[in-house]
């Protein structure tokens, strides 16, 4: 083999190991998107299955891509001379190393949100009684606001009318909500009426707060 052709050998592999990389984030990816995220990393190629099929389709479409990316580079990196066995072992090693920072970048960008939130809270004034509902691009933030504000009317109902087992069957679903609210505001921590959410949905929940302290 002449230096030019040793040369050429060298580059197809290392553009090999470049493409099994690639490929295994997008396969990551596509593993972690089965999850609704509060944002995504779509390749140009699946905008359009992104956009008609949501995050269920792009965690496939990722998938499929992540997986011929990583087929292409195996296949590339023998042809040029590369043995299967370095590539059948870093490959896997590749898709955990990738998963594992997905995980890492996911968890930080949780705590990141958490600490926003904990901060607009603080500076929000959520004791206004005149705070107006905002409207919201979200349908699920809605939903939640509707779902806040109706166990509101019912617990305020079984408290006047001195329903007390009705009244802690109603606390107990309202406290149970928590669960959507870090995920929502994820959704929508770009929307222009994100501190208002925050701020009237705590408006709620001082409400409830003076119920049962009633």
């Amino acid at each position: 083999m002449t230096q030019e052709n040793k040369t050429l050998s060298i580059a197809e592999k290392v553009k090999a190991l470049a493409m099994g990389l690639i490929g295994s984030f997008f396969f990551t990816w596509g593993l972690t998107y089965f999850q609704e995220q509060s944002e995504y990393r779509v390749p140009r190629i699946l905008i359009p299955v992104f956009e008609l099929f949501g995050n269920i389709g792009l965690a496939i479409g990722l998938l499929i891509l992540g997986l011929g990316l990583m087929f292409f580079a195996y296949k590339k990196f023998t042809e040029y001379g590369g043995k299967p066995i370095i590539m059948l072992i870093l490959l896997p090693v590749l898709v955990i190393s990738s998963f594992m920072i997905s995980k890492s970048t996911q968890n930080t960008d949780k705590r990141t949100t958490e600490e926003k939130i904990e901060s607009i809270r603080e500076k929000a004034n959520v004791q206004n009684d005149k705070m107006e509902r905002p409207k919201m691009d979200n349908q699920k933030a809605n939903d939640f606001l509707d779902k806040r504000e109706k166990l509101l009317a019912e617990m305020t109902k079984a408290k006047n009318s001195q329903d007390e087992a009705t009244f802690k069957k109603l606390e107990s679903q309202f406290w149970g909500l928590n669960k959507d609210f870090a995920k929502i505001t994820m959704e929508i921590s770009k929307d222009k009426n994100y501190i208002a959410f925050i701020s009237y949905s705590d408006k709620i929940t001082n409400d409830v707060k003076n119920l049962i302290g009633k």
